[in-house]
């Protein structure tokens, strides 16, 4: 099965992130450690904007792929792989 990029959906919401994996369930526990949620908190619009957030980075990267270049590198039985990505 391909590995996929998965921003996340609102299906999400209702079962507060369980078996999903996506990038803003990822970006949710990374914030956590920086920002503690407010006494207010409305964890539903905490992570819409979240959603909406990695659906807007895999859609960019999707559409500039051609910024993206790998290069494998075989010397005797090792390979080597890099990674460029072209920064504006």
């Amino acid at each position: 099965m391909p590995v996929c990029l998965n921003g996340g959906s609102l299906s999400d919401l209702g079962n507060n992130w369980a078996g999903s994996d996506s990038m803003a369930k990822d970006i949710e526990t990374a914030m956590a450690g920086f920002i503690p949620r407010p006494p207010d908190d409305k964890p539903d619009e905490r992570r819409k904007f979240f959603m909406g957030l990695a659906n807007g980075i895999i859609n960019y990267l999707q559409s500039h792929q051609a910024a993206i270049t790998v290069t494998v590198q075989a010397t005797g039985v090792a390979q080597t792989v890099s990674v460029n990505i072209d920064k504006c």
